[in-house]
């Protein structure tokens, strides 16, 4: 078989009661030959009709997946530097690496407008672009250097610069492939100026996929769905990976499906070679 042009991850579902249904899907992952299984980091989500959805914790879904597969990458997608610790965070990582040492992809970023609600309900303090990038750099300074791989999430100039700076990889959630090259070309000029060496970071992209045939009509309503056809979902991936993508992290929209890791390696892994 070829070697794809871009590895392949999925996001585990992480707004379940039943731990089993996550490390199910790890399993299911692993066992269809994908590249990697990613974690979410949220305290709730906000679901139809204001009700909320309780999360799975970053901490015990990468545990038990860490110590219950063998050979996938685990990845935090992303652990939230506006809401954990900095030093938590890096005993987090630091543990998951002992269980599953190699595998480990510490993601960070700061979160996105769907976290407002989790603020609120838990006291929080408010935040703002400088607050967001000051607890990234925080945290860059307790995770990089411990022996794993550090990505960091984020589109806006000031997160780019800071994965040119510091990180080994940047990732670019939901852009279209013109807007993530645009992305690629920002971090290689701030690898530039930051004096690391061309292509020091890579470039990871990250993005909501629709795997169900019967709602592809759904998803091609909504721009920030992949779906449309299977030939549709695997052409936009691969030209992700031409504009320098060397993750695409696959978000179902029915993170729940046992069938997603087999559905995604058949239909779209095999369509990139």
């Amino acid at each position: 078989m070829a070697e794809r042009p871009v590895r392949i991850g999925i996001t585990l579902p992480g707004f379940v009661d039943d731990p089993e249904v996550v490390v199910a899907a790890a399993r299911a992952a692993e066992g269809a030959g994908l590249d990697g299984v990613f974690a979410w980091d949220h305290l709730f989500r906000v679901g139809a009709g204001g009700t909320r959805r309780p999360s799975l914790s970053l901490e015990a879904v990468l545990g038990m997946v860490a110590a219950d597969t063998s050979s996938v990458a685990l990845g935090s997608f992303v652990a939230r530097a506006t809401v954990r610790h900095a030093a938590v965070l890096a005993t987090v990582f630091d543990t998951v690496h002992r269980i599953a040492p190699g595998r480990l992809l510490a993601g960070i970023g700061s979160g996105d407008s769907e976290s407002d609600s989790e603020r609120a309900m838990f006291g929080l303090p408010e935040d703002d672009v400088t607050s967001r990038l000051a607890a990234i750099e925080v945290a860059l300074d307790a995770v990089t250097g411990r022996g794993f791989p550090v990505w960091v999430g984020g589109r806006s100039a000031p997160v780019v610069a800071a994965a040119a700076a510091r990180a080994d990889a940047w990732n670019g959630w939901g852009l279209a492939a013109e807007g993530f090259a645009r992305g690629v070309r920002a971090l290689r000029k701030a690898e530039r100026a930051a004096g690391r060496p061309e292509g020091t970071v890579g470039a990871t992209w990250g993005g909501l996929v629709e795997l169900r045939p019967d709602h592809w009509d759904v998803a091609a309503s909504r721009s920030d769905v992949l779906g449309g056809g299977f030939d549709l979902i695997a052409e936009h991936l691969g030209a992700l990976a031409e504009v320098g993508a060397a993750w695409v992290i696959l978000a179902p929209v029915d993170p729940t499906d046992p069938e997603n890791a087999t559905v995604v390696a058949r239909e779209i892994a095999s369509r990139l070679g």
